[in-house]
């Protein structure tokens, strides 16, 4: 019983650069091989299974629309940053992001500090609230702060009652980030009722 073997890119002497070149300046190639072409499948990313070229390229086209739509979005929310006029607008426009982009329900942006403008957004609604530099609230953040990095999961029952507020019982998982060294400008936090929502 004779095996025959399968020849390759190497044993024909063809590079894989080649083909690709090939394929890149006759984009009709495969109309005219259309036998070649149903028949053909790749790996799937996730597993073992195989999917077709035309689910392949379909994957890679989503995901690179993904990454367009995130640009896009970023872009937009700068835009907004640059647009706004003073203290207050740039409160509304982070606010508003945050709502659109993370579908925050529940978000707050807490300050250490009190100027005019600010204390009117602080009245407009409840995702802005200021407070004294010296709040004895802000001590449950004191391991936050002097990491000077954000924290998703679980948060303890003072920071969440500090935090949220009338809405603290609602909040199953938290994102927070301390704002400034040592969270020397505040906090700003996202709750979301879903206990797995946000993790480490």
């Amino acid at each position: 019983m004779s095996t025959q073997r399968k020849p390759t890119l190497a044993t024909e002497g063809i590079s894989a650069e080649a083909v690709a070149y090939y394929l890149q300046h006759h984009p009709d190639f495969f109309e005219a091989n259309s036998q070649l072409l149903a028949s053909l499948s790749l790996p799937h990313t996730a597993g073992s299974t195989t999917i077709s070229l035309i689910e392949r390229q379909v994957a890679v086209l989503r995901e690179q629309n993904g990454k367009l739509e995130r640009r896009l979005n970023d872009l937009i929310d700068t835009l907004n940053l640059l647009r706004a006029d003073g203290p207050s607008e740039v409160i509304d426009a982070i606010e508003s992001a945050l709502r659109e982009d993370f579908s925050a329900k529940s978000a707050v942006l807490v300050l250490r500090l009190k100027t005019p403008d600010l204390e009117a957004s602080a009245r407009k609604g409840r995702f802005l609230r200021l407070v004294d530099p010296g709040d004895p609230g802000l001590q449950a953040f004191q391991t936050l702060f002097d990491s000077g990095r954000a924290r998703c999961g679980h948060i303890r029952d003072t920071q969440r009652e500090f935090l949220f507020g009338a809405d603290a019982d609602g909040i199953g998982s938290a994102a927070v980030v301390p704002l400034g060294p040592k969270g020397k400008i505040g906090v700003l936090a996202i709750g979301s009722v879903n206990v797995e929502h946000f993790h480490p």
